[in-house]
This record gives structure tokens, sequence and C-alpha cells, in this order.
């Protein structure tokens, strides 16, 4: 729940000039399966970032992009937030950053024959 009230304090803390205000307007690509326009829902951290502002009674606005295209558009406030990204030095010259959507471990595995000879490798 931390998380999610997280994400509410800091998308609230900008301002979209072009939208409804009663609506905020969220910018994000294409990651299934975390963000996907062909998703239900949008995807797993649309489902966490919508559960975040449904909590607080806040209407939100979902639009597809190119991953750059959509960070641009928050930069240039045409979207109030933009996710899921991970802290890049460019981005927090004017965003802020939430605590973690999520948390990926990427592993490398391979037959247990040839993980012997693997395991005793030396970098």
């Amino acid at each position: 729940m931390k998380i999610l009230y997280s994400i509410m304090i800091v998308m609230l803390l900008s301002v979209n000039v072009y939208a409804d205000e009663s609506i905020v307007t969220l910018s994000t690509g294409e990651w299934a399966p975390y963000t996907s326009e062909y998703l239900l829902d949008g995807g797993i951290c649309s489902e966490i970032v919508k559960a975040a502002f449904d909590h607080a009674g806040i209407e939100t606005a979902l639009e597809f992009y190119p991953w750059t295209r959509a960070i641009k558009m928050m930069e240039r406030g045409r979207v109030t937030a933009s996710y899921p990204w991970v802290k890049r030095s460019d981005i927090q010259e004017y965003a802020l950053y939430s605590s973690e959507l999520h948390v990926q471990v990427y592993s490398f595995f391979t037959t247990k024959n040839f993980s012997q000879r693997v395991l005793s490798m030396t970098v």
C-alpha cells in the first residue's frame, strides 16, 4: 500500500495543462506484460497505478506511445505522469520518481551437467 500512495503523491505533484483537471492523463509504452494497450487493464503496472488513483477517487486516462514520445509528453506537460521507468539522470531533471512499481531479478541458468563447469569458473 505504501508504494501505491507514493505513486499517487508523485503523480499528483505534476500539472497537466492540456486535459480536464479532474482526469489525470498518464503515458506509457509497450512492454508486455507490464504495460500494453493490447492487454486487459493495460498490463500489470497499469493496474497498480490505476488502483492507486482509484483509491484516491481520481479518474485516469491512459495513453500509449512509443517510449521516447511517452516521456516527452510528460516533459512538455501534455500528460501528468509516465510509467514505468528506471531512474535516469535526464528524467530526474524535470520529474519526481515514486517507489518501485516492481523489481526484477535476471538470472542465468543452464543444464545440471554443464552447471558444475559454470559454477567453477572465475571472472
